[in-house]
């Protein structure tokens, strides 16, 4: 997952550059400035999706770091759910295993609001 993350952030830094760059001039160089609003609405919406995955992995690391320094005991209430939720689908890793699948069921939680916010 570690090598996933870091792919992950090194994507969304390379998106994040501004769409303006990528301006060409149309119309025989009558306007030298072309509305990129779709491109940028089209890459904030794949970045909102790795973002999403990004964040999965960060939170499937951070359960399993908490079940490994002796359980959930000492967080507070609200990160106290988060970690609830998130192991209710994705449980303690004792053994290697792909985690594709884990990520996606984290990342489908999030999209549909369903992790609970720190009040």
């Amino acid at each position: 997952m570690q090598l996933c993350l870091t792919s992950l952030v090194c994507a969304l830094r390379h998106l994040a550059n501004p769409s303006m760059i990528h301006s060409l001039a149309t119309e025989q160089y009558n306007q030298d400035m072309v509305s990129l609003g779709t491109h940028a609405a089209l890459t904030a919406m794949d970045m909102t999706g790795m973002l999403r995955d990004a964040t999965a992995i960060l939170l499937i690391s951070l359960c399993q770091a908490i079940d490994l320094r002796g359980g959930p005991e000492h967080l507070g209430v609200g990160n106290k759910a988060i970690f609830a939720k998130v192991r209710s689908e994705v449980p303690f890793m004792d053994n290697d295993r792909p985690l594709d699948e884990d990520i996606t069921a984290i990342s489908s939680l999030i999209w549909d609001h369903a992790i609970p916010l720190p009040s």
